[in-house]
């Protein structure tokens, strides 16, 4: 007789929660927050609407909940690729963040039309802020490091410039696709503001 394994009730649970966080991912690359409600989360993720109720209380902890998800996984991604190379290793650096975003761009298209949501959702609802704000301050302090150790001039201010020109150029990739984006449009803008 062979012994069945179950996976721990607390395991079940936040794989539940996971489930229906990324039903809230898609419901807002697909249809933005306003459709984001306990009973289409329940519907796309194909669970009872007492079982999403169950997890979040409303809207706003369903969208916090998808953000801060979204926020932890980029953050840490982006961390694991700094690392792979470590600070002042030459351009390679850059040549992998502009494969990674371009990635991110073409495999993770859904969670970048939700990511954008959320900061269009924030300039309406003040609560998500503070996490957009510290998210952002995350990657101004891997640019920084990286502009300080090649001791390049105004290490934070070239960071904060770097992180808004790539969200917009990933935005408006997302929008209006361009051919050779990677190579063509993303990388090259990368090398010229890591120049002295």
């Amino acid at each position: 007789m062979t012994k069945e394994f179950r996976t721990p009730v607390q395991a079940r649970s936040e794989d539940r929660r996971k489930a229906l966080i990324e039903a809230v991912v898609r419901l807002l690359a697909r249809e933005g927050a306003k459709g984001v409600t306990h009973r289409a989360v329940a519907r796309e993720a194909g669970a009872s609407h007492g079982t999403v109720r169950y997890y979040f209380e409303s809207t706003g902890d369903m969208i916090s909940a998808a953000l801060k998800s979204f926020m932890d996984r980029q953050v840490e991604a982006t961390v694991a690729l700094h690392c792979q190379v470590g600070p002042g290793q030459g351009d390679l650096i850059w040549h992998l963040a502009a494969a990674f975003l371009a990635n991110r761009l073409e495999y993770g298209r859904v969670g970048e039309i939700a990511r954008y949501e959320l900061f269009l959702h924030a300039t309406r609802h003040e609560t998500l802020r503070p996490a957009l704000e510290n998210w952002a301050e995350e990657y101004f302090k891997l640019f920084e490091g990286e502009y300080r150790v090649r001791g390049l001039s105004n290490p934070r201010l070239r960071a904060e410039r770097m992180i808004y020109m790539l969200n917009g150029m990933m935005l408006r990739q997302l929008a209006t696709p361009m051919d050779d984006f990677e190579k063509g449009v993303l990388l090259p803008a990368i090398l010229d503001a890591a120049k002295p």
